[in-house]
């Protein structure tokens, strides 16, 4: 669903980025789909609007 490898999903785990629950120690980690979409939310970054330069000049450095 996240398309992440392991190591980058238990990293967030431990890093506190995403909710997790763990019924015993040393067990079973579960994602619960509000914890999945919540870090989705933390890790999506808005694009920036491209710049519409039509036509590129190079400064002049010298006037002649």
């Amino acid at each position: 669903m996240l398309d992440i490898s392991l190591t980058t999903l238990d990293a967030a785990r431990t890093s506190g980025l995403i909710a997790y629950v763990q019924y015993v120690d040393n067990g079973c980690v579960y994602f619960t789909e509000a914890g999945i979409q919540e870090y989705i939310a933390k890790c999506t970054h808005r694009a920036k609007p491209r710049e519409n330069n039509a036509t590129y000049c190079k400064p002049s450095g010298t006037v002649r």
